[in-house]
């Protein structure tokens, strides 16, 4: 009984948009998904960029506080703060590198790389 209802719960949601149903649409989705995420994508960037840059300098002080008293303050902490800052400053990096490869760089969200082949 319940997967029946999943099931007209997705014919009713599919019934109530039928131009996300439609190929001739998908270009334009894209186009307009691409273009609204990409202030999201500065965000994300600047963000990573600020809190990258925060666990860099606790992971420093964590560093110094170990070299001052390895008794009280561990090298985990100082190498995983420096290991998360560096993950968030590469962040921005991976973000260009996926677009890139997608080629949704340009707004039409289709992939033009094999076109050279032909």
């Amino acid at each position: 009984m319940k997967k029946y209802m999943y099931g007209v719960a997705l014919a009713a949601a599919a019934l109530l948009v039928p131009d996300m149903a439609l190929a001739a649409n998908l270009k334009g989705s894209l186009t307009s998904t691409t273009s609204n995420i990409a202030p999201a994508v500065t965000l994300i960037s600047y963000a990573a960029w600020v809190f990258g840059a925060l666990f860099v300098m606790t992971g420093l002080l964590k560093l110094r506080a170990h070299v001052d008293n390895p008794a009280q303050n561990p090298l985990k902490d100082a190498l995983g703060r420096l290991f998360v800052g560096a993950m968030l400053g590469l962040l921005p990096a991976m973000i260009d590198f996926f677009r890139n490869t997608t080629a949704i760089t340009s707004g039409t969200g289709a992939y033009s790389g094999l076109a050279t082949l032909t």
